[in-house]
């Protein structure tokens, strides 16, 4: 699948240890090669929402999928405490 991201999906990535950043760019690419969501590990669509998250251990990355486009658009990579807030 085709993925994009967000500017403001690129300064959190950038604000995460190197670690972090390599388990991200690992999920960035099984985004890449899978073929459709349900080949996915750990994603689930949000409640009320069209975003859906994947978790990558204490994070979670929000992404939503553009049915039309055959893409992925990264928006986010938060705590999952912070993730969760009512905004």
């Amino acid at each position: 699948m085709k993925v994009k991201a967000f500017p403001t999906f690129e300064i959190s990535v950038r604000s995460l240890n190197p670690d972090m950043q390599q388990r991200v760019d690992e999920a960035i690419s099984e985004m890449e090669n899978a073929a459709s969501l349900q080949q996915l590990t750990s994603v689930l669509k949000m409640k009320n929402s069209q975003y859906y998250r994947k978790r990558i251990g204490d994070y979670r990355l929000l992404f939503e999928w553009q049915k039309k486009e055959q893409q992925i658009v990264l928006y986010k990579i938060e705590l999952r405490k912070e993730v969760y807030k009512k905004r």
